[in-house]
């Protein structure tokens, strides 16, 4: 809630400037901009094959839930990387971002049965944390609405992920409740789990943002959507029980594709013709 906070008042600082900044033009072509930026991503996973260890008798089959993912404000993780921009023209812009991106996604499972010896009830609720950290390499082309010193803008592109860790955590009651129930959590449990998922990945990624020029540097806010093309689940490793999850918990991983939606600010500095750093003109009108 911070950050959100943080970036809406950067947002409303800048419209509230975007009367003085009208003034000036920004002579951009053929600039080169580098810099860094960071912010904060939420995971959408989409499962597109189901698995699980144990299946339900049909004569009980409220015994045994599927997986129930998180909505997207609820897999919350972060990125952060560098910033570079070539303005091609005055409106029409190159910009690449290698980062350290983290998705992040949750599910809940449960499951009961009744002991036929001793007649008792026995019930689980489950709760399951993943993080997967990638090496990510966006290019988009970004064509801005204005020339002016606070320019609106919007992107598309493509980027390519290369899996570096993840990981994975359980936390477990006795309720079946949907939630979490800390007066009755048994335990926590955590393990690696990056042979579970797949390599490499690519996608598509569309945005929009706004940025600031002043005379020696530009900031800006932007928000993207990233649709993943390819599954991340590694298909050979999924019964392999490499976390100790399976055969603990009954634990394996649906099939998944993951998109996220991201919220990240920016500051550059123009790094050709470094004398000259004054990239403002006045505008004639």
């Amino acid at each position: 809630m911070v950050k959100q906070k943080i970036i809406l008042g950067i947002a409303v600082w800048m419209l509230a400037c975007s009367a003085l900044a009208q003034k000036y033009s920004v002579h951009r072509k053929n600039r080169v901009f580098l810099g860094v930026y960071g912010g904060v991503n939420y995971s959408l996973p989409d499962a597109t094959e189901k698995h699980s260890v144990l299946v339900a008798d049909p004569q009980s089959a409220d015994g045994l839930s599927e997986k129930d993912y998180n909505k997207l404000f609820e897999n919350g993780s972060h990125q952060f990387g560098m910033y570079f921009l070539y303005c091609m023209s005055k409106r029409f812009s190159l910009v690449f971002q290698p980062a350290y991106y983290t998705n992040r996604f949750k599910y809940q499972t449960a499951y009961s049965w009744r002991d036929t010896v001793n007649y008792m009830d026995f019930s689980r609720e489950l709760h399951h944390d993943q993080k997967i950290a990638y090496f990510s390499l966006p290019l988009l082309v970004r064509w801005d609405m204005t020339v002016r010193r606070v320019s609106p803008y919007l992107q598309l592109g493509i980027y390519t992920d290369f899996r570096h860790r993840a990981s994975k955590s359980i936390s477990y009651d006795a309720t079946i409740d949907g939630e979490l129930n800390e007066d009755q959590l048994n335990s926590t449990s955590s393990a690696m789990a990056t042979d579970h998922f797949n390599k490499f990945n690519v996608g598509l990624v569309g945005g929009l943002g706004i940025s600031y020029f002043s005379k020696y540097v530009v900031i800006g806010i932007e928000s993207n959507f990233r649709y993943g093309l390819l599954s991340v689940v590694n298909e050979r490793n999924r019964y392999s029980d490499q976390t100790g999850f399976t055969a603990q918990y009954l634990d394996v991983l649906d099939q998944l594709k993951l998109s996220s939606l991201n919220f990240q600010m920016k500051v550059l500095f123009p790094i050709d013709n470094l004398r000259e750093l004054n990239i403002l003109r006045r505008s004639k009108y």
